[in-house]
C-alpha cells in the first residue's frame, strides 16, 4: 500500500513530469534501438512515448543533466529510482559505412569491435555513429553496396571478407567474382544514383593490386581512392592496421568538418578527399611503416577522373591469412 509520504512524493512527480503510467510505452519500445543509419523508427522517435531522459539526451546529442524517475507499480506498491545521466554532445557521424561477410562458418568473428572503438573515440561514445551491415551472399553484397552508394551522406565503404586477387569470398556461399564487383560499381553510371561514394577499403587478402584498382577506377569515375592488401595477410594484424588507417581517416574527416563549419552530419568533400587520404597515408607510412610493409598494404588515389592513379604507400613488401 502507498503511504502518505509516497502519495505526496508521487503527486509532486506527476506535476513535474506528467502521468508516466498513462502514456509510457511498453517495455519493448523502451528497449528499441536506432536503425542502421542512426535514425529511429516512428515507434521510438516520439516524445509522446516518454523514453528515459538519458536516452533522449544521447539521441539528440545535447549536453544535459537529466533525472530519470521511473515509477513501477506492483501489487499496489510504488518504487522510485533516480539515475543521473551526463552525456557529452555527439560530434559527427562517420562519412563511411562498414560491411563484412562471415569470416568463419561457426564463429561470430567480426571487425565491428574495431569500429566500435573508433566510434567511441571519435564520436563521444556513440556506437551508432558508423553504419554497419553484414552480407552472406552475392545478392546481399550487391544490395548492401548499392544501398550505401545511393546515400549522399556516405563517402567511403569498408568491405571486409576473405578474398584472392580474382574474387571476394563469402563463407559457404561461393565467390563474388571481380567482374561482379566492377559491375556493381559501374551500375551507378547507368542509373539515377546520386551517391558520393569516392573511396573503398578492402579488408581482404590479395584483392587490392594495382591491376584491380586500375580496372575499378576506370569503370567508376567517382572513385577517388582505394586501399587494401596486395597479398595474403594475417587476419589479426591486418584488422589492427585497418583500424589504424580508419581511425586516422575519421580524425581527418572530423577536422575538415570543423574547418568547414559543417553541421553534425555526413557530407561530401569533393577534391579535398585526395588531400585527406594523402595525409592519412603519409601518417601510416611514418608511424606504422614496418607493419604496412609486412602486410603489403596499398593506398591508391587520384585527384579527378581520368587523372593518373598514384600509389600513396609504395613500400618494398616483406614476407608473405586473411
Amino acid at each position: 500500500m502507498l503511504t502518505e509520504a509516497h502519495s505526496s512524493d508521487f503527486a509532486k512527480t506527476k506535476r513535474r513530469f506528467g502521468n508516466a503510467s498513462a502514456s509510457s510505452p511498453p517495455r519493448s519500445s523502451l528497449n528499441s534501438r536506432p536503425d542502421r543509419m542512426g535514425s529511429n523508427s516512428p515507434a521510438t522517435n516520439s516524445f509522446n512515448n516518454r523514453e528515459p531522459c538519458g536516452r533522449i539526451c544521447s539521441r539528440f546529442g545535447k549536453q544535459h543533466r537529466a533525472i530519470v524517475i521511473v515509477a513501477n507499480f506492483c501489487q499496489g506498491e510504488m518504487g522510485m529510482f533516480e539515475e543521473i545521466t551526463t552525456r557529452e554532445p555527439a560530434a559527427y557521424y562517420a562519412d563511411y559505412a562498414v560491411i563484412e561477410s562471415r569470416w568463419e562458418k561457426d564463429s561470430n568473428l567480426s571487425v565491428k569491435p574495431v569500429f566500435d572503438l573508433i566510434a567511441h573515440t571519435c564520436f563521444n561514445g556513440s556506437l551508432n555513429a558508423i553504419p554497419y551491415e553484414r552480407f552472406l551472399s552475392e545478392r546481399a553484397f550487391e544490395d548492401t553496396v548499392k544501398y550505401f552508394m545511393d546515400d549522399q551522406r556516405i563517402n567511403a565503404l569498408y568491405i571486409g571478407c576473405h578474398a584472392d586477387q580474382d574474387s571476394l569470398q563469402v563463407e559457404a556461399k561461393g565467390d563474388i567474382l571481380f567482374r561482379k564487383v566492377v559491375n556493381v560499381l559501374r551500375s551507378r553510371k547507368c542509373s539515377n544514383n546520386k551517391g558520393v561514394v569516392s573511396g573503398l577499403f578492402f579488408g581482404s587478402c590479395s584483392f587490392c593490386t594495382l591491376d584491380n584498382v586500375v580496372v575499378l577506377m576506370k569503370n567508376d569515375d567517382r572513385l577517388k581512392w582505394v586501399a587494401g592488401y596486395s597479398k595474403k595477410v594475417d587476419w589479426g594484424l591486418s584488422t589492427f592496421l585497418d583500424g589504424l588507417f580508419m581511425m586516422e581517416y575519421t580524425k581527418e574527416i572530423n577536422l575538415k568538418r570543423e574547418q568547414m563549419n559543417e553541421t553534425p552530419c555526413r557530407g561530401h568533400y569533393g577534391n579535398r578527399t585526395y588531400d585527406i587520404v594523402t595525409r592519412v597515408a603519409e601518417r601510416i607510412k611514418k608511424n606504422h611503416r614496418g607493419l604496412a610493409k609486412e602486410l603489403g598494404f596499398e593506398v591508391f588515389a587520384r585527384k579527378t577522373f581520368p587523372s593518373q592513379i598514384q600509389q600513396l604507400i609504395a613500400l618494398p613488401q616483406g614476407r608473405a591469412s586473411r
